[in-house]
């Protein structure tokens, strides 16, 4: 669906001493992998009033802004249902499709006449021509293509064809990740199933982060891959992200979707889910096993959380170990553990029914800290942030198979520049949380900006607890019109950085005349 929307602006230009107005347009489209945007119209005060498209679960926005370099913009949703916008949503914005922030100047209002719902409205002042906006960073099937032609000629990466998927006929790949040179007869067998439903973005950062760690060079990674196989799916529900779509389709016309509530034999389930049960059922037949499962799931913007589902009894020692301690006091500590739950319908009771021996759950990653150090404020997620929760879920299952987190590098979370762009000579806030999982203290804990190196300090250092965090802060001053960050620490024997390669976009310097609508 093509999308455009002309907006006049009104400039003011001096010609001979005379005031003129000039008219600038800018387009909105969504015509493309994922984008989704239902109508829109002006108000009388300058809003560009926006609407969910079919299909789009009332949540699911994404879509393409041009015409808008140095132009500030105010868009509302008039109805938003208040339990996807009434508490801590952000959008997101990118100016490349790579590098994703949060908008923060946005307001949430009571609707006037139903109180189910709300007006949630967001502002943003555009430092370049053009950019994206969704309801979170995406994780497109493009992306996930260009992770498979990443490691494609990785020794230990192996890529099943579950199936070509009925609507768009997208090959729908099963990762087996291992060391190929040991014998898969002494391993586990870990099966993550992330983003059942196509909303669920965070959890494809998350399978994308545990990915990049397996498949890197770090020693701890091999000793991993020599204990257990992993069989990843990133994206399950592929023709959702292909159409904008907030979970599964029925035809790429029609917005009803199915929920992925279906997985028992005895119910009706979707395409791709009969062929993954036929997949684990040939998987069974040939002798293998499936240890632990866990289905990676999002609501976005509430609580992290893991839920210990179907095992055996005797299994249920282990299964408390793991998820209770290894992974939820050390590796992931603010993820609340929740009593354990068995549901009938999910896909955890398919593999149980399976795979007796398996210990299974389901998580949910969300795009805000929770509880992480008693912070006082909220804390979002970048998707650096969602890579890295990957990486220490690996860890931690390496840990549960007895390979050592022996000398593992800091982590740091939460690592931003507050506000992306600002005016000349001014400062901009930094701060990450700075974590070690042996408790060391950092030897140095920094922000570089275009190659210039700003110390951050402790905000707190009363008693600090290095392994559950500590947050840093401070201040930095951007000298050009357009400058690049990233985040660094070191415990004093590793360092760590953010992003995981290259950098960060920002702060942008704007003109004090950026115009206003």
């Amino acid at each position: 669906m093509r999308i455009y929307l002309l907006i006049p602006i009104v400039m003011l230009c001096a010609h001979g001493g005379e005031v003129v107005l000039s008219v600038s347009d800018i387009r909105i489209s969504s015509d493309f992998e994922n984008g989704s945007l239902g109508s829109w119209r002006i108000n009388d005060a300058g809003e560009i009033i926006l609407t969910h498209a079919p299909g789009s679960g009332d949540l699911w926005y994404f879509f393409r802004v041009d015409g808008v370099l140095h132009q500030t913009l105010t868009f509302v949703f008039e109805s938003a249902r208040n339990d996807l916008f009434g508490d801590h949503n952000l959008p997101a914005w990118s100016y490349d499709l790579n590098q994703w922030s949060f908008i923060k100047t946005r307001f949430i209002q009571p609707h006037p006449t139903n109180p189910q719902q709300t007006r949630f409205s967001f502002t943003c002042t555009f430092a370049q021509n053009h950019a994206w906006i969704a309801y979170t960073p995406p994780f497109s099937n493009t992306l996930l293509d260009q992770l498979l032609n990443r490691f494609a000629e990785h020794p230990h990466l192996h890529v099943y064809d579950l199936c070509e998927t009925p609507i768009e006929h997208l090959h729908l790949p099963i990762l087996q990740i291992t060391d190929s040179e040991t014998p898969k007869e002494e391993k586990q067998t870990i099966l993550l199933l992330c983003r059942e439903e196509a909303y669920e973005t965070a959890s494809s950062w998350v399978g994308y982060g545990a990915i990049r760690f397996l498949l890197s060079d770090d020693p701890i990674a091999a000793a991993i891959k020599r204990r257990c196989l992993f069989l990843v799916i990133p994206i399950f529900d592929r023709d959702g992200v292909a159409l904008g779509r907030a979970v599964h389709p029925l035809s790429r016309e029609r917005g009803e979707v199915y929920w992925t509530e279906t997985w028992p034999e005895k119910e009706y389930s979707f395409y791709e889910q009969r062929q993954l049960k036929r997949f684990l059922q040939r998987w069974k037949d040939q002798g293998k096993t499936i240890d632990l499962s866990i289905r990676l799931h999002s609501n976005s913007w509430r609580e992290d959380l893991v839920r210990r589902e179907f095992c055996s009894d005797a299994n249920i020692p282990a299964q408390d170990a793991f998820f209770m301690d290894i992974l939820g006091k050390e590796h992931l500590p603010w993820y609340r553990n929740v009593d354990r739950t068995l549901r009938e319908t999910r896909f955890s009771k398919f593999v149980w029914d399976v795979f007796p021996q398996a210990i299974t759950a389901s998580s949910l990653h969300e795009y805000l800290f929770s509880d992480v150090i008693a912070q006082e404020f909220i804390l979002y997620k970048t998707i650096d942030d969602l890579m890295v929760e990957g990486e220490l879920m690996a860890r931690a299952i390496g840990q549960s198979v007895g390979v050592p987190a022996s000398d593992p590098p800091p982590f740091l979370h939460g690592a931003e520049c507050y506000e992306n762009a600002g005016l000349t000579a001014q400062t901009f806030h930094v701060r990450c949380i700075y974590r070690d999982l042996l408790n060391r203290p950092p030897e140095f804990v920094r922000v570089v900006v275009n190659e210039e190196p700003f110390e951050l300090f402790p905000v707190n250092t009363e008693t600090p607890d290095y392994q559950k965090g500590v947050i840093f802060a401070g201040f930095v001053e951007a000298k050009t019109e357009s400058n690049r960050h990233y985040f660094q620490a070191s415990n004093g024997s590793n360092t760590f950085r953010v992003p995981y390669a290259g950098e960060r976009a920002g702060p942008y310097l704007l003109s004090r005349d950026s115009s206003t609508k």
